[in-house]
C-alpha cells in the first residue's frame, strides 16, 4: 500500500534525525493502527510496516492522550474503559455517602466519576445510542447519590436541580465550545484551517444573521467524516443559530 510504504519512509526520516541528535527510536514501544470501516480494512493486504528491520504489527485498539481509538473509530472499547472506572470510583463514594454533605459528595463526584465521562468527551459525538445509554446511566446515578434519592426516583428531575447537562449535551457544547473558540481565534491552527467561513450574499437582506456562520460540508454517504470537527462543529452551529448571532 502507498500509505504504508509512506509511512516506513517518514519513519525512517525520524530515525535519521533522532540518530543526529544522539537519540534512539524505541521500535518495541511503538504502536501501529489503522483506521476505516470493516469493508475497507478487509481490502488492506498488509498490516505490518518495516521500521529499521522491525516487523511491526497492526494494532485494533491504541491508547493516545489517554483516549483508546479502535480501528473502526466507534469509541467503544473507550467508553466501556471509562465507563469501568467511573463505577469504580462511584461505589467508593457510595459506601461513604452518609458521612458526607451534599456539597461535598457533589465534588467528589463531579472530580472523581464525571470527570472521566467528560474527558475528551468530544470524540464520541454520533457514537451509537448504546453506549451513550451506558454513559448516561452512570450519571443518572451519580446525581441520585448526591441528591440521596431513591433507585426509581425522576433521573431527569435530579439532572434539572443539580443543573448538570445529560450526557448528550454535554458532547454538543464541549463541540460549541471549540467552535467559539475557533471564531474568536483562541483555538489551535490545525482546528480553525477545518473550517470554511460562509461569505453572505449582500444581497440578501438576510446576509446580516450569517455573519459568524460556516460552511457545512456535504457528505455524499454516510461516513466517518459524517463525525469529523469540520463536519459537525458547522452542522451544530447551524442547527443553534441564536450562537452565531451573540458572537
Amino acid at each position: 500500500m502507498k500509505a504504508i510504504r509512506e509511512l516506513e519512509s517518514c519513519a525512517v526520516v525520524i530515525n535519521k534525525w533522532m540518530n543526529a541528535n544522539k537519540l534512539k527510536m524505541n521500535t518495541a514501544k511503538m504502536e501501529f493502527i489503522m483506521f476505516g470501516s470493516k469493508k475497507q480494512l478487509d481490502k488492506c493486504i498488509s498490516k505490518s510496516i518495516n521500521i529499521n528491520g522491525d516487523e511491526i504489527q497492526s494494532e485494533n485498539c491504541i491508547r493516545y492522550l489517554g483516549a483508546l481509538l479502535d480501528d473502526k473509530l466507534n469509541f467503544k472499547q473507550h467508553v466501556k474503559n471509562k465507563c469501568r472506572v467511573a463505577m469504580m470510583n462511584y461505589f467508593r463514594i457510595k459506601c461513604v455517602r452518609k458521612y458526607l454533605t451534599q456539597q461535598a459528595t457533589e465534588i467528589l463526584v463531579l472530580s472523581l466519576v464525571i470527570s472521566h465521562l467528560d474527558y475528551c468527551n468530544v470524540i464520541l459525538y454520533g457514537i451509537s445510542q448504546s453506549d451513550l445509554c451506558k454513559m448516561q446511566r452512570i450519571q443518572n446515578m451519580c446525581a441520585k447519590l448526591v441528591l440521596k434519592r431513591g433507585k426509581f426516583a425522576s433521573s431527569k428531575e435530579a439532572l434539572y436541580d443539580l443543573h448538570w447537562l445529560p450526557i448528550k449535551a454535554r458532547i454538543s457544547f464541549k463541540m460549541l465550545t471549540y467552535m467559539y473558540n475557533c471564531h474568536v481565534g483562541h483555538a489551535a491552527v490545525y482546528l480553525t484551517e477545518l473550517l470554511t467561513k460562509q461569505i453572505p450574499n449582500q444581497r440578501l437582506r438576510s446576509s446580516s444573521t450569517s455573519e459568524g456562520c460556516y460552511v457545512v460540508p456535504f457528505n455524499k454517504r454516510k461516513t466517518l467524516s459524517d463525525r469529523s470537527f469540520g463536519t459537525v462543529g458547522p452542522n451544530l452551529l447551524f442547527l443553534c443559530p441564536f450562537v452565531s448571532q451573540n458572537q
